[in-house]
């Protein structure tokens, strides 16, 4: 696995060639699994995982951003799929924003409607940071993450 998340007595799996899994831990001696949602197609390398609400997004390496409803953890169902960064190795996801981080790029997306997921803006790094660059909608990553840590509890 690449990403885990503990929710209660399930455990979430950003399951590296399997895109998500859901895996039953109410018996910590003897985990079972739940239910799988594989991506169809090409075999991609899942990588990061977030959840808000009914809703995990998980991200692979040739930059899709999966959003698939969780709310029946034993049969997952894609809601969306979004091409993203090219191997977005990490993900956040606060109320509406979702920010994605690979080597060479963040991109922001609104997520507040999951079939929908739609890109704000972006950073590129040229090798001396991030920079601001409005005439292309980049955004400078302080003020995004200062506002985004403003909405963690």
């Amino acid at each position: 696995p690449q990403d885990i998340i503990l929710e209660d007595d399930k455990i979430h799996v950003a399951g590296g060639y399997t895109t998500f899994l859901t895996i039953d831990a109410s018996d910590p001696t003897n985990l079972t699994t739940m239910g799988i949602y594989d991506a169809p197609g090409i075999v991609e390398f899942s990588y990061a995982l977030d959840i808000i609400g009914d809703t995990a997004f998980v991200s692979s390496d040739f930059g899709h951003l999966y959003a698939i409803n969780i709310a029946n953890p034993t049969n997952p169902q894609l809601i969306s799929t979004t091409v993203v960064n090219y191997e977005p190795g990490a993900l956040v996801a606060n109320g509406n924003q979702l920010l994605t981080a690979s080597y060479q790029s963040t991109h922001l997306f609104d997520i507040s409607a999951p079939a929908n997921i739609t890109w704000t803006a972006a950073t590129i790094d040229k090798g001396y940071g991030l920079h601001n660059d409005t005439q292309f909608n980049f955004f400078d990553i302080s003020i995004f993450l200062s506002e985004f840590a403003a909405g963690c509890p």
